[in-house]
Formats: C-alpha cells, sequence, structure tokens
C-alpha cells in the first residue's frame, strides 16, 4: 500500500475546518458568550428590558442583564454597566461610577436609556424603588466597605416625580416611645425597603445599637420595632421581614440570614448559615434570594425557603444585586 501519511487534509478534516470557521464567524453575530460548560455560565448579549415578567434582574460582571425564573439560567446581557441596579414598575436605578472618583444615582427607563443622574456620597451599596417605582433609595459607604466594620453611611430617598430629596438619618425618630437624643451625625440610616410611596422599613443604628425603623416620608419619623435588625427587606404580602442578624449581637461574627414575621415579632433563622453581607429579595411570599461570595470573593445569587426549611440553592452564578421583574 506504501506510506500514507500526507499533508493534504482529507475530506472530512476540511469539513470540520470548514465548520468550525462558521463557528468562528457567527458567534459575534448571535451574540452568544460561552462562558463554561455550565448551563447557567451561558449568556446572549442583546436587549434588556424593564418590562413586567418573571424574570430576575442581576448583573454579571457590573454588565445588567436578565433571565427567565422558570428556565434553565440562560440569561440576556446587556452593555450597561452598574454597580449595583434594582427596578419596579418598568424604571430602574443603577448606582455607578460617574468619573474616576465619583459615583452616580442613574434612573432608567424600562429600555435601560437615562433618565436623570443624582450624585451619590461615597461607594455604592445598596439600591431600592417602591413598588410604583416612584420613590428611590440608595445607600453607600462614605468610610469602610463592610457592615461589619462599623463604616459610615449614607442613605438618599428621592421622589423621581417631584424631584425632593430627604435623608431619613435626619428624621424625628423614637426607640420604645422615647425620642432619640443623638444628633444626626450620631447615627446612621441605611437598607430602605418600601412598603408604598410613603412607607418604608430600614435600619438605625445608634448608641452602637441596630433597631428595624418604621419610617413615614410624609412626617419625617422613624419609629423603632425591633432590635439587631440590618438590611431589612419587605415580602411582597407586607408581613414580614428579611434581615441580617449580628450573631451574639456581635457584626464581627458574622450576619445570619433571618425572616421576622411583624405581627408577633416570631424571628426565623434561614437554613442558610454562612455569613451573609448583602440585602436579601423576595422571589415571591415563600423565597428569597441574596447575595453570597466566596472566599475569593466571587458573588453569587442563592435562594432559601422564607419558612426556614430546606437547604440553600444556587441560583446564578458569577452574578450580583438581584431583583425581580
Amino acid at each position: 500500500m506504501g506510506n500514507r501519511t500526507s499533508t493534504t487534509p482529507s475530506v472530512w478534516s476540511r469539513g470540520v475546518i470548514a465548520a468550525l470557521a462558521v463557528v468562528v464567524v457567527l458567534l459575534p453575530i448571535i451574540g452568544l458568550k460561552l462562558i463554561g460548560d455550565d448551563p447557567e455560565e451561558v449568556a446572549t448579549t442583546g436587549t434588556v428590558t424593564l418590562t413586567s415578567g418573571h424574570r430576575l434582574l442581576f448583573l454579571t460582571a457590573r454588565h445588567v442583564a436578565t433571565m427567565p425564573l422558570d428556565s434553565n439560567g440562560m440569561a440576556t446581557v446587556a452593555e450597561l454597566e452598574c454597580d449595583r441596579v434594582y427596578a419596579a414598575a418598568g424604571t430602574g436605578l443603577c448606582l455607578r461610577k460617574a468619573s474616576a472618583v465619583a459615583w452616580s444615582a442613574t434612573l432608567l427607563d424600562r429600555n435601560l436609556g437615562p433618565q436623570g443622574a443624582y450624585p451619590v456620597d461615597g461607594t455604592p451599596s445598596l439600591a431600592q424603588l417602591s413598588p410604583s417605582g416612584r420613590m428611590a433609595a440608595w445607600t453607600s459607604f462614605v468610610t469602610g466597605t463592610s457592615y461589619a466594620r462599623n463604616p459610615a453611611t449614607q442613605t438618599t430617598v428621592l421622589d423621581t416625580k417631584g424631584g425632593a430629596v430627604s435623608y431619613p438619618v435626619e428624621y424625628a425618630a423614637t426607640i420604645e416611645g422615647r425620642p432619640v437624643k443623638a444628633k444626626p451625625s450620631e447615627r446612621q440610616v441605611w437598607g430602605v425597603t418600601f412598603a408604598d410611596d410613603n412607607r418604608f422599613y430600614a435600619t438605625l443604628l445608634v448608641d452602637g445599637e441596630r433597631w428595624l425603623v418604621a419610617g413615614d416620608i410624609g412626617q419625617r419619623t422613624l419609629r423603632a420595632i425591633a432590635r439587631n435588625v440590618a438590611l431589612p427587606s419587605l415580602s411582597p404580602d407586607g408581613t414580614r421581614i428579611a434581615f441580617l442578624r449580628a450573631t451574639d449581637d456581635d457584626p464581627g461574627k458574622g450576619w445570619r440570614l433571618c425572616v421576622l414575621r411583624l405581627d408577633n415579632r416570631r424571628v426565623i433563622a434561614m437554613a442558610d448559615s454562612r455569613s451573609i453581607e448583602d440585602q436579601a429579595i423576595w422571589l415571591d411570599d415563600r423565597t428569597l434570594a441574596y447575595t453570597a461570595r466566596s472566599d475569593n470573593g466571587s458573588p453569587s445569587i442563592w435562594t432559601v425557603p422564607a419558612n426556614g426549611g430546606g437547604r440553600p440553592s444556587l441560583l446564578r452564578d458569577n452574578a450580583e444585586s438581584p431583583a425581580v421583574l
């Protein structure tokens, strides 16, 4: 038969090479971004909107993205970059770099178009909107980058229609019926979660203690409800608060995700025993979602039943800042 070694490609190999070439050419066209073999690591670049639907809004590598909650993890990723994102009723809130040394809170329309920007004092941490999308709130670290290390924070509340801005730390506060005498500079408020366009819940730090407070924007008041509550999140039915509780009342020992019933003040610890330092969201009245970070700081979004049972479940890897559309 002789030596069959040849430098000329066979018909089969030429076909494979041609097929691979077609794939390489088509990938940029269809926008397929292959990050890994895991289906949850596959994303499609395309148009992201904030229209209502059973979808999750989140950030991946700082890019705004969405995915259907009933899908196998396929996500659509937009070009817009944010450090924190939230959306409600077709309105978005994007906290992002405005310059090399400054951040801004940018309001977005349902197509992610900017609708106005407001300066953010410090490094962005939290973003929230009322259910109607009218009221916006954001928290930033003026000093520090962790709620466990006694940072200085700044929280701003904005009426997106009227343009009025207020700072809850300046509201008149009461604890157990007694006025808080500490000056605004001696207390902090962070982690707003809205009940409607006037009422909200947040964390008040004063005299070294963290309190869950009910806020009234019109009256400019804060009323303490429970101790050792940080980063509250109101359930869709308005009956419960998901929050972080400092272990042994010491933030240095970590934070446990819990749920507080507002009617009887009963507290239930969630099944995830890791220390979480993110404001959870409610996917529905039964399920919480939140960002957890690995030892190297990589974020991922997890879910857990809100009744204290079950176990944590990975919803999306390489993702953070979840919100439900």
